[in-house]
């Protein structure tokens, strides 16, 4: 959960700013006829999403993912032999380090330190994105907007300024 928290924080932000609009109202603006209309998907074996949306179908991308992140997982598990010429996992280590670090990282550091500190940046990224939930429901606007309304106006326009949805 920490890690997934880790990559929605920017992407809230992210997409926010770039935008404009909010990251819970995303999914409710953009339909395959209006944000698909110029989009294809090159080489698409089997179509994907809505017909004729040059996406391919919920199906194949399930499959593919299965198969393909399950075998890669059962490799990185030692639950299955090594493709040819790859090396056993158990003879490099899996993680951290071996194949899964290329630039050598778990060499440079105390990997129990970092272990330790990537799990307290999760623990502060589910937070962030408690607080992301909470300031949606409280003033109805995404983090950026509430962020530009207190640098604007400070005095005015902090937590608790303002009169809940719910109370109105």
């Amino acid at each position: 959960h920490g890690r997934w928290a880790m990559l929605a924080i920017p992407g809230i932000v992210a997409q926010e700013q770039a935008t404009g609009v909010p990251w819970y109202e995303t999914g409710a603006l953009c339909t395959p006829s209006s944000c698909l209309e110029n989009y294809y998907f090159p080489g698409a074996i089997a179509p994907l999403a809505p017909e004729g949306s040059g996406l391919p179908s919920f199906w194949a991308v399930l499959a593919f993912e299965v198969i393909f992140l399950g075998l890669a997982e059962a490799y990185r598990g030692g639950i299955t032999a090594p493709p040819k010429g790859f090396p056993s996992p158990a003879d490099v280590g899996v993680y951290p380090g071996g194949r899964f670090d290329p630039f050598k990282f778990s060499e440079k550091v105390d990997m129990e330190e970092m272990k330790i500190k990537e799990l307290k940046h999760c623990r502060l990224a589910m937070g962030a994105f408690l607080g992301c939930l909470a300031q949606q429901a409280y003033t109805g606007v995404g983090p950026v907007a509430n962020l530009t309304a207190h640098l604007s106006d400070p005095s005015h326009n902090f937590f608790g300024s303002q009169t809940a949805p719910w109370n109105m």
